[in-house]
């Protein structure tokens, strides 16, 4: 069965994640069965001058094909896509095996004042708009079917978009044989909500590629992003496809970060990942709730943190304290550390201290 894919691109600050993320729920409201995947979460992998033909581009593109590939044998009918495309191409291509997958491309564009308006209210730097009005102007001189989104809302542009280039296709989930993860060493770093897994996560790998280790870098979150219902199974193939995908471009190690760190571990069949569970205090993780609530560097798709009132932030923090005493009473882990008072440089330093030498 042909799986239809749109892939939703442009500039930085064109609107691409959140048109992309409004058009899957919109589908998925529809009772559509869909899938959505930002296409940047499949590329996290360096230092690329180590991985010969491993370009940023061609392990997004490869990691995406065998993404939408596995979720089609659990029955996905329709993927969104939405990030950047390889600017020397001006298309995606998901390369000569993804022979079962019928691509849309559509990129989104503005006028260069809303433009820069749009990168700098979302916190990015001034010193990089030189770069980025030249990356918008070689764009709009591309052939892609372009969307203008200069005086339009998210709202208003995914519905079009639902319109001219997706179907409801219903559809439910089954359980296809899965392939297991990659057996690379992998570290898994989990712990209650707001501990900090993505900020020490993000800087492990990052020491990791400074000391020349080809490192995959990996939020398993992001992949679990389907519908109808959330389906655990569905959810872990996905995470065993991307490994895959980062295996055969040359990673020698995965970080991973999740919440399920009993999914990851399954998705690894006999292998066994190092699991770290990071804790903090229950003042530390109210703390930091509300502080993600108004400054949520990531603005990741699906996150239920950012602009959460006052009364939901009570609810998430609620949570959090449950999770976290749950999780120290598991001891399903290697090593555990505590985050309430450290920076993500201390945390990871421990994390390697733990690492090589293990209680």
């Amino acid at each position: 069965m042909t799986i239809s894919a749109l892939w939703i691109s442009g500039a930085p600050g064109a609107g691409k994640t959140t048109t992309g993320w409004r058009v899957f729920r919109l589908l998925t409201a529809a009772g559509a069965n869909a899938g959505y995947v930002d296409i940047d979460q499949l590329g996290l992998l360096g230092p690329f001058d180590r991985l010969a033909g491993a370009a940023p581009h061609v392990v997004k593109a490869e990691n995406a094909r065998r993404l939408i590939d596995t979720l089609g044998a659990h029955g996905l009918r329709q993927m969104v896509i939405s990030g950047v495309v390889d600017p020397d191409l001006g298309e995606p291509r998901l390369g000569p095996d993804a022979t079962t997958i019928d691509l849309t491309h559509v990129r989104l564009r503005c006028d260069w004042p809303e433009l820069r308006r749009r990168f700098l209210d979302r916190g990015s730097g001034s010193d990089a708009l030189a770069d980025l009005e030249e990356l918008a102007r070689h764009l709009d001189r591309g052939p892609a079917d372009t969307v203008d989104t200069t005086s339009r809302d998210v709202d208003e542009v995914a519905r079009e978009l639902v319109a001219r280039h997706t179907s409801t296709r219903p559809g439910r989930w089954s359980h296809a044989r899965s392939v297991s993860a990659a057996p690379l060493p992998t570290t898994v770093i989990h712990g209650a909500t707001a501990v900090g897994k993505s900020t020490v996560g993000w800087e492990l790998v990052r020491r990791r590629w400074a000391a020349g280790r080809a490192t995959a870098y990996i939020d398993v979150e992001q992949l679990g992003f389907h519908a109808p219902g959330y389906d655990r199974g569905v959810h872990a193939a996905a995470y065993a496809a991307v490994t895959r995908g980062y295996e055969h471009a040359g990673a020698d190690d995965l970080i991973v970060v999740t919440r399920d760190a009993d999914l990851v571990a399954e998705a690894h069949g006999g292998e066994s990942p190092n699991r770290v569970l990071l804790d903090a205090s229950d003042d530390a993780l109210s703390a930091r709730i509300a502080l993600r609530s108004v400054e949520s560097t990531g603005r990741l798709p699906g996150d239920t943190l950012l602009g959460a009132t006052p009364e939901r932030q009570r609810a998430i923090a609620d949570h959090a304290r449950r999770e976290a005493a749950r999780l120290r009473r598991s001891r399903a882990h290697d090593a555990e550390i505590d985050t309430t008072s450290t920076t993500a440089s201390e945390v990871v330093d421990r994390i390697e201290r733990k690492l090589r030498t293990p209680d």
